[in-house]
């Protein structure tokens, strides 16, 4: 009985992570890693040519840049209450 009851709980944690495994393989989420690995390291230099190549990878590969200034909004929604 214990061992048909540990067969089953083996399968289901092996359903389980097989489910997580491929959430954490799909394709946007490697393509957002390799990004922001890309824009941490080239955040690191003082040159502006890895800055350009960050942005271009990102437009052709549809992600949003939010780091433009003209794409961020100065205005909170939230409203403070002053």
């Amino acid at each position: 009985m214990q061992a048909a009851v540990l067969k089953i709980l083996l399968d289901v944690a092996k359903r389980a992570g097989m489910y997580v495994l491929k959430a954490i393989l799909s394709e946007l989420f490697i393509k957002e890693f390799i990004i922001y690995t890309l824009q941490a390291l080239s955040n690191k230099t003082s040159n502006t040519v890895d800055d350009k190549m960050v942005k271009t990878l990102k437009k052709a590969m549809g992600m949003h840049d939010y780091t433009d200034s003209e794409e961020i909004s100065s205005e909170s929604p939230i409203k403070t209450g002053e």
